[in-house]
């Protein structure tokens, strides 16, 4: 056995000794343990309030929205596939997209920054709802602008048909990208 005490350990010459905590830390440590419980009961369980309710309240305003553009899409789909037999309605769509998309798709749709929109290979789709989507509502993780609030409904119309008759023209350019479509 030894003689110290607890109070009196000595090591490598370092000495411990028992202090107590200053108060004000003493009494910002025991308040924060009921801060805690009312802040978790508060925030975590309640349905009202918090990052959760913000998030319901925001999905609903989306799928409102969704749910409101979703027929007009498909109005306009089937106003491009009628523009795409339109040589004038292809010209005016040629037009935008030399003002518009060519900065990043190139004069011919070869592709520079943006795809190769020429090829056989999509990202998100060939169909004429889906190119409209894409065109209306822009590809935000790949960079592509959403073009429906700067364009009107006519124009969406003439560069998507214009676009779709783009399809399948193999101009040199960038490389492919997404999964390859054969119609």
């Amino acid at each position: 056995m030894s003689d110290k005490t607890a109070h009196d350990d000595d090591f490598d010459g370092i000495k411990e000794e028992d202090n107590p905590m200053p108060d004000w830390w003493l009494w910002t440590f025991l308040l924060s343990i009921p801060f805690a419980f009312i802040y978790f009961i508060h925030f975590h369980m309640n349905d009202d309030v918090g990052i959760m309710a913000e998030y319901l309240a925001e999905k609903a305003k989306v799928e409102a929205k969704i749910a409101a553009n979703g027929p007009q899409i498909n109005e306009l789909a089937e106003q491009v596939n009628g523009a795409m037999a339109n040589e004038a309605s292809l010209q005016v769509g040629a037009n935008v997209f030399s003002q518009q998309c060519a900065v990043c798709h190139g004069q011919q749709g070869e592709g520079l920054i943006g795809p190769n929109l020429t090829d056989r290979h999509f990202i998100h789709g060939n169909s004429a709802e889906s190119v409209l989507t894409v065109i209306n509502e822009g590809a935000l993780q790949k960079g592509m602008p959403a073009w429906g609030q700067i364009l009107s409904q006519e124009q969406l119309v003439h560069v998507t048909a214009f676009v779709k008759s783009l399809e399948g023209k193999m101009i040199a350019g960038k490389p492919a990208e997404g999964e390859e479509i054969s119609n």
